[in-house]
């Protein structure tokens, strides 16, 4: 952070041509926004660090706002973005599919130095919910399954909270839904669609601000809430924040130069580096893989899911059911050889050599994989788990 743009601009003048040292070019450079917000308020969040990167690169910056978490970590492994502001799971979830796709680059730092943030669990200040002891039976909202503080970190952390807590609907909550987002699972609970839900925040400053960065920050900015009808019910432990990442097959030049730029945008310009980072920061600083294992030991613990061979044959789920005896959690088709689609077969499949897994997700996906290979999540949700 101690870098100033004047220096990296200085530093990255050569790039303003499109060429590079390593002799490859870029034509163009794509950042994905994470969703959080309606996807035009993400965009007009970022479109100062899109000026600002075409002026340093020379090159057409465009914003990407998918309409959900998986839309950027698709981006980032398939090439179509080029870096992102990524929460610590939604990384994790980027590293355990392709280790080698990105780079964390640097980390948001709140306005005391810290670097982590909360989970967040809330409810109207007139549902009569003071915490989650208040919560039985009600619905309660999480926002995207690739999200940290808006399903990962709580789905561990709240079924700890007491005996016979749990994340499955009916169990001690009503309904545990998934809202789409966070500004969504804020909304949901300010018009009382449903009874509580979390977000994120960094927990400093003033409740009735919606705090100093986060979701109920931008919540209030945009005018969606007045903090004085919500109550906080519940807070996480800190949670590191997720990390700026650059895809690592950029060149070296272009990495440096966005990391150099991001690192100093505070300095140059306070008001886009509050809408980059969610609300008030002290900008950025370095950061790298090792701060983030610990959440993907965590992701790959909710994802962990197990395979079994049945023998036999089936036209479908209810005859696998029948066939096999195992009633809970779905089944997923056989995977057919370099086809990642599952699809209803016209033909009964023979499953003797086929690896069936017993998933249950909230999401509706369905997985099956070959034997002994690794499971490929690039389509899954955290909320899978063995049947």
């Amino acid at each position: 952070m101690n870098k100033t743009l004047v220096l990296a601009l200085a530093a990255t003048t050569a790039l303003t041509t499109g060429a590079f040292a390593d002799g490859h070019a870029i034509t163009e450079f794509r950042i994905g926004i994470l969703g959080g917000e309606n996807a035009q308020d993400r965009m007009n969040s970022y479109q100062c660090l899109a000026d600002y990167t075409t002026e340093v690169l020379g090159v057409e910056t465009k914003l990407f706002a998918p309409a959900d978490y998986n839309g950027v970590i698709q981006g980032l492994l398939g090439g179509t973005i080029d870096m992102a502001w990524l929460g610590a799971s939604s990384y994790a979830a980027t590293y355990l599919q392709d280790p080698e796709a990105v780079e964390p680059v640097l980390i948001k730092v709140n306005v005391d130095g810290s670097i982590g943030y909360h989970s967040i669990g809330f409810a109207r200040a007139d549902s009569g919910i003071a915490s989650l002891d208040d919560m039985e039976g009600r619905d309660f909202g999480f926002g995207d399954p690739n999200s940290t503080s808006g399903y990962l970190i709580p789905s561990i952390e709240i079924p700890q909270y007491k005996d016979g807590v749990t994340m499955e609907s009916g169990d001690y909550f009503g309904e545990v839904k998934f809202t789409g987002g966070h500004e969504q699972t804020i909304v949901a609970v300010n018009n009382g669609d449903i009874d509580a839900g979390v977000t994120w925040a960094d927990a400093q400053g003033n409740w009735e601000d919606g705090y100093n960065s986060g979701a109920l920050r931008k919540a209030v900015d945009a005018g969606l809430v007045d903090m004085n009808d919500l109550v906080q019910i519940w807070k996480s432990a800190v949670i590191p924040e997720g990390p700026i990442v650059l895809r690592k097959a950029l060149p070296e030049d272009v990495r440096t130069a966005m990391t150099e730029l991001v690192d100093g945008l505070h300095e140059r310009d306070e008001d886009c580096a509050y809408g980059v980072a969610a609300g008030e920061t002290l900008g950025f600083q370095p950061v790298t893989h090792d701060t983030y294992i610990s959440i993907v030991e965590a992701r790959k613990a909710k994802i962990s899911i197990s395979a079994i061979t049945i023998s036999g044959t089936a036209r479908n789920t209810s005859e696998m059911r029948r066939n096999t005896g195992i009633s809970r959690g779905h089944f997923a088709r056989p995977r057919v050889p370099n086809n990642d689609r599952i699809s209803p077969p016209k033909a009964p499949i023979n499953v003797d050599t086929a690896a069936i897994l017993i998933v249950s997700t909230r999401a509706g996906k369905y997985f099956a994989i070959r034997p002994g290979r690794s499971a490929r999540f690039s389509h899954a949700s955290d909320r899978t788990s063995a049947g």
